[in-house]
């Protein structure tokens, strides 16, 4: 298996489980990189959720791609087993974004519109991941906004209460 990895600061960002992080440091500190650190892409992203009144915020930091899309997929559920359906996802502090990232996000969106529950918002996507929204064609799923204050402001302005699968009425054959 293939991995990738990058410098910042003397840290080794490894993008592979498989790869063998201490063969890793060992090499490097041969070609005069010491002191280094060695750590996985799934150590570099983090998820912060901010519960609001009519909606949560879910801010991810960092690098969202295969070894990292389950804590956002976690923090999105999580909400959602709470009853929160309108949620705001801020990616202003993305730096990458995988396609697994992008399938949790369609995921989501898909879970929160089943019987028209509520929402998934995007606030301050940048640059690179507004484009593959655009070339992909899932742009159009979502509702973007480039501040949070206006995502905010627009999902105050959904209901809370939409219907669930128990509350709307049953399909009958005709005959």
């Amino acid at each position: 298996m293939k991995s990738a990895w990058l410098i910042v600061d003397n840290v080794l960002v490894v993008s592979s489980l498989s790869t063998n992080k201490t063969l890793l440091a060992r090499s490097l500190s041969r070609i005069g990189r010491n002191p280094f650190r060695v750590i996985g892409m799934q150590e570099v992203m983090e998820i912060a959720v901010k519960e609001l009144d009519h909606c949560d915020v879910i801010s991810v930091i960092g690098y969202l791609e295969r070894f990292t899309v389950a804590q956002l997929t976690q923090a999105l559920e999580t909400s959602n087993k709470r009853g929160k359906y309108n949620l705001i996802v801020d990616l202003s502090r993305v730096e990458y974004m995988s396609s697994a990232g992008y399938r949790a996000l369609l995921v989501a969106q898909q879970n929160n519109r089943r019987n028209r529950r509520g929402e998934l918002i995007l606030a301050q996507v940048p640059e690179h991941v507004q484009q593959a929204l655009e070339l992909t064609g899932f742009g159009e799923f979502f509702h973007t906004f480039d501040d949070l204050s206006s995502a905010i402001e627009f999902a105050a302005q959904l209901p809370d209460d939409l219907p669930t699968d128990a509350s709307l009425p049953k399909k009958t054959k005709s005959l």
